[in-house]
């Protein structure tokens, strides 16, 4: 019905536009998932290289303790060779926690291999050093000055010292290595997130462009159905199929225009039904629907391929036809 051909090109209309809507939503929930994204995997790399560049910073802290508190063990026990001094003994005593506290939190934080390397090269050095320290002190006590120097100048003692200090320093160097093989296998995996997620943004924008572009295609051929619709139904009778008043205008000035360019005669027929009205009143209307109907098909049988002819309201009809060169035709 006409009133029906509006009706479903609303819906039409309703259901592009809640595509479109949902698209757009989707679309902007893809950009907002992309940055949110971008932006947990910046915050997890600077908080994976902050953390690594501490663990560099404390190694290089461990280090330089490592070395100082070595040294003052060292002054240490060569001034209380060379004194004779308890005090000094007393002061190796106070500074020996700090070397070892220091070689455990070396342990700590470095890598596991480079953990094992530090304990053998650098605890072990260190090992022996303070067994050499302590029996130059256990000389020192006996009155035995020049046992203990010799202890303390003697090549295994400098041998020790040069492993704990090559220890230390090896220790500060793989650990920063390590550090650098970290933050590149970081980088990497950014990298490769970000790939994955940008890959995972396109093929959601082209399955999302590809169900928009679906949906309007599918709406624009309903609309175009709908619109070819609503013409027909303007331009034609409702009962009868044929066209109405309107249509019949249109047409009659096209085939005028021609006629005239192409000089030749057009013959118009007005016809209409006698003794319609008792049909109407006698049998109804229905009855009366069925008349003009056939009245309508018969003279589609009549006529001559696509020659016009029009209801033009009521009972009255139309035929426009192309006379030719024959003034009998009609």
């Amino acid at each position: 019905t006409p009133s029906a051909v509006p009706i479903e090109g609303r819906r039409v209309i309703e259901g592009t536009l809640r595509t479109a809507r949902r698209t757009a939503a989707l679309a902007l929930l893809a950009v907002v998932l992309v940055l949110g994204l971008a932006m947990i995997e910046r915050l997890w790399f600077l908080r994976a290289h902050d953390r690594a560049t501490e663990r560099v910073t404390e190694a290089q802290r461990v280090s330089g303790a490592v070395r100082l508190a070595d040294e003052q063990l060292t002054m240490s026990a060569f001034m209380a060779a060379a004194t004779g001094e308890p005090r000094w003994i007393e002061r190796y005593d106070t500074h020996l926690p700090e070397i070892n506290a220091a070689i455990a939190a070396g342990e700590a934080i470095a890598p596991s291999a480079v953990a094992r390397r530090f304990n053998q090269q650098t605890k072990e050095a260190n090992d022996r050093l303070v067994a050499l320290e302590t029996a130059a002190f256990d000389a020192v006590r006996a009155g035995r000055a020049k046992e203990a120097r010799a202890l303390l100048e003697g090549n295994a003692y400098a041998l020790d010292k040069q492993r704990l200090s090559d220890g230390t320093l090896e220790f500060t160097g793989s650990t920063l290595q390590a550090m650098q093989r970290e933050l590149a296998s970081l980088r990497s995996q950014a990298s490769e997130i970000m790939v994955a997620v940008l890959a995972l943004s396109l093929a959601a924008a082209l399955l999302t462009w590809h169900r928009l572009t679906q949906s309007l295609a599918r709406s624009r051929g309903v609309l175009m159905d709908v619109q070819d619709r609503i013409q027909r139904l303007a331009t034609s009778d409702a009962l009868t199929g044929l066209p109405n008043r309107n249509a019949l205008h249109e047409t009659m000035q096209q085939a005028m225009a021609r006629s005239r360019r192409e000089q030749h005669r057009l013959a118009l027929l007005m016809i209409d039904l006698d003794r319609f009205k008792p049909v109407n009143d006698r049998h109804g209307h229905h009855v009366g629907d069925h008349v003009l109907r056939e009245v309508a098909a018969r003279m589609g049988r009549l006529l001559r391929s696509g020659e016009l002819h029009a209801r033009y309201g009521g009972d009255e009809f139309v035929a426009l036809i192309d006379e030719g060169a024959d003034p009998t035709m009609a």
